[in-house]
């Protein structure tokens, strides 16, 4: 039984961290939603110990799969990597094939802010949106 809950917390700790980081992008349709802005500014790639990494296929690389749901969980570092890399090159769209799948991004993924450990310690208690001030908030 306690083996099924270890996984479980490690699962809702990963789902907490990349939805309650700030600052944070929150908005609606009508205040001008962006799917690219919400991917940049409104997730986060967050540092996970190597051995974990076979459990979580990728998802630490979030924002990759809040631009396109449909990438494959064990090809979200292959392509946070590969866009890392193409936009030190160029500073346009980025096209990638992958296993007959034909891939554009906007090298504007490559700004995604990295998360470490520390402030994923301090993210654990954000709770509330604050809506006036634009961010998360503790109790």
């Amino acid at each position: 039984m306690i083996v099924s809950y270890i996984p479980e917390f490690l699962g809702v700790v990963l789902f907490h961290i990349q939805h309650s980081h700030n600052p944070s992008y929150r908005k609606s349709k009508h205040d001008g939603f962006n799917k690219l802005d919400a991917s940049v500014h409104g997730s986060y790639c967050h540092a996970v110990p190597f051995w974990l990494k076979w459990f979580t296929m990728g998802i630490e690389f979030h924002s990759f799969h809040h631009f396109d749901t449909a990438i494959p969980g064990y090809q979200l570092q292959y392509f946070y990597e590969k866009t890392h890399e193409e936009s030190k090159k160029k500073d346009e769209l980025l096209k990638y094939e992958v296993k007959n799948t034909s891939k554009t991004f906007d090298s504007r993924l490559s700004e995604v802010d990295v998360i470490d450990y520390h402030d994923i310690w301090n993210c654990m208690f954000n709770m509330v949106y604050d809506e006036v001030a634009g961010r998360y908030i503790t109790w």
